[in-house]
């Protein structure tokens, strides 16, 4: 079986909203947000990582597909794997989600609930928006989040925490 990195996070999901719900109008801008790691050298890998994540995005999902560069590749039971993956999120509880490192969207789509994905690259969130229309996208830094504490109800990200450097990940 293959593994896949999704991580979830639901405190205190009792089926109401534990926190105060997110108005799509009022959030932040990115250049308002600070910089929640405070360290030198941040935002310039922030300014390399959002180039190369808006460069990618038009081909980002073919990882996912298994088209372009990965088409050629062995991948045992993927597509059941990425099936049954849908499913499993598809089957969470509605809840009021905060998707972090969205990118396309391409695992939002599944989250039941009210949903907002946080990513860096505008590029991927222009994708994001087409493919699913309902959720809020919003450019940010995973690092500064411009949502109060308690906004959410769960936190998901998948393939977010393999970019980070070890003291990050704390």
């Amino acid at each position: 079986m293959i593994g896949i990195g999704v991580d979830v996070e639901q405190p205190g999901v009792s089926g109401e909203r534990c926190g105060e719900r997110v108005d799509r109008r009022s959030v932040t801008a990115l250049g308002e947000v600070g910089n929640g790691l405070q360290r030198e050298g941040h935002e310039v890998t922030l300014g390399l990582m959002r180039k190369y994540y808006d460069t990618r995005a038009p081909e980002y999902d073919d990882w996912y597909l298994g088209r372009g560069l990965f088409g050629e590749r062995e991948r045992p039971n993927w597509e059941q794997e990425l099936a049954a993956l849908g499913r499993a999120l598809a089957s969470l509880p509605f809840a009021h989600t905060l998707d972090v490192a969205c990118g396309t969207g391409f695992l939002t789509r599944h989250l039941p609930g009210e949903v907002v994905g946080l990513d860096q690259s505008e590029r991927m969130l222009e994708i994001a928006r087409e493919r699913v229309p309902t959720a809020a996208f919003i450019e940010g830094d995973a690092f500064g989040l411009p949502f109060a504490d308690g906004a959410f109800e769960r936190v998901f990200t998948a393939n977010f925490y393999g970019h980070l450097d070890q003291g990050e990940q704390a």
